[in-house]
């Protein structure tokens, strides 16, 4: 088991399940409500226990490894894929230059004995440049690109996609019985004003959810000029 620090840290854990019923043989019916349902201890776990980060190819910093750490204390995925964006990085050994570095007794050690026993499983990428479905749009910025890999990764694997910047501290069971669960977001802005959205940093999915394939079909009218918009106002719309 990784010892962690001691840091006060949480997450905002206001989220909304999202997810598909079906009306029909046909058709299928969004069905939302602002609370996770309760667990219930009969109901099927779809959503595999598998996580999902993403990160830039820079030497790792403190708060990615505690983000890996608690997911791996808390949530004890099965497998825990970190996609890291490589464009051809990869090849001239930058990232093993700080693994190299390391002291015992150090974060860093820690993070390599996750990485080297298989606990976290890298996986170098080089990251989409161009939206899910249309090639005719160009995304410039890092962190467009790492939405359609989140996207990709849930639609074609499933699990639990969390942020680096996110930090569970519970193993999220109770909303692994939806199809597909997306955190809330700029809910207590007080400019009433202000567009609402999802935030796209905590995201739940069974394998072939319905909801983000509707959603990458969405990126058709991709806007690169804005930050969020196709990542959290589109979902929202959708609801």
């Amino acid at each position: 088991m990784v010892n962690l620090p001691v840091v006060i840290l949480f997450l905002i854990s206001i989220s909304i399940t999202v997810s598909y019923v079906p009306n029909d043989a046909s058709t299928e019916a969004l069905f939302w409500s602002p609370h996770a349902n309760p667990f219930h201890h009969h109901s099927p776990l779809i959503v595999p226990k598998i996580v999902h980060q993403t990160y830039d190819y820079d030497s790792p910093n403190f708060f990615l490894y505690l983000s890996l750490a608690c997911v791996q204390r808390y949530i004890q995925p099965d497998k825990h894929i970190l996609w890291v964006n490589d464009e051809g990085r990869h090849k001239k050994g930058q990232w093993y230059a700080w693994q190299n570095q390391v002291t015992q007794h150090s974060w860093q050690y820690n993070l390599t004995q996750l990485i080297q026993h298989g606990k976290i499983e890298v996986k170098f990428y080089t990251f989409p440049y161009h939206p899910p479905g249309n090639t005719s749009t160009f995304a410039p910025n890092k962190a467009h690109r790492s939405d359609f890999v989140r996207l990709e990764a849930l639609t074609n694997i499933g699990g639990i996609y969390l942020d680096t910047d996110a930090f569970a501290i519970n193993n999220l069971k109770e909303l692994r019985v939806h199809n597909f669960t997306m955190s809330f977001d700029n809910i207590v802005n007080p400019d009433k004003t202000a567009s609402k959205r999802l935030n796209n940093g905590v995201m739940l999915a069974a394998p072939q959810s319905l909801f983000p394939q509707l959603w990458a079909k969405k990126y058709a009218a991709f806007n690169p000029a804005s930050f969020a918009f196709d990542s959290s106002e589109v979902p929202y719309n959708m609801m």
